[in-house]
């Protein structure tokens, strides 16, 4: 009865670029970075949230471009704002995919596009003014929950400041 519990939850990792804190509610249209999209996990929301600190603190912050814009999704009708992919962004991509692995953790969605499918990209948000060649600091990560069955409300269950 508990595993069923804990499994109405939901979590995704990401990189906001503007602040919401810790327990603070946003919409869906926040600009951010996935860095591993929805998974579920069988274990107390205590112990992910201390293994969760536990693996990212003390990484360094970094940076990444803007590498131009592309529709993406399966018509190809998402815009998106792409990212160079470079050495910071990659590892930490793995980092993630390790840390779901060492706490049970499985994909909630169908296709994850994590691995060698992981491409980084902002989805493009109208009034956002993102451009091509910008370059953005990436200086936290973000563990956010939903209800499994989406009711549209997503919460940030924990941050991680980077370090520089």
């Amino acid at each position: 009865m508990e595993e069923r519990r804990i499994d109405r939850q939901r979590y995704w990792l990401a990189h906001f670029f503007e602040d919401v804190p810790i327990g603070g509610q946003f919409p869906t249209s926040a600009l951010h970075l996935t860095i591993a999209t929805w998974f579920v996990v069988n274990i107390e929301e205590s112990a992910l949230l201390k293994s969760f600190q536990q693996k990212f603190a003390g990484l360094k912050s970094f940076e990444l471009k803007i590498d131009g814009q592309a529709k993406l999704g399966p018509k190809k009708d998402v815009l998106a704002n792409l990212l160079e992919p470079n050495k910071q962004i990659t590892s930490l991509h793995k980092r993630a995919l390790g840390w779901m692995e060492e706490i049970g953790a499985r994909w909630a969605v169908k296709n994850p596009h994590s691995g060698a499918d992981y491409m980084p990209h902002i989805r493009y948000r109208e009034g956002s003014e993102l451009v091509s060649g910008e370059v953005l600091r990436i200086n936290s990560l973000t563990l956010v929950k939903a209800r499994r069955r989406e009711d549209g409300l997503r919460t940030v269950a924990a941050k991680v400041e980077f370090d520089g």
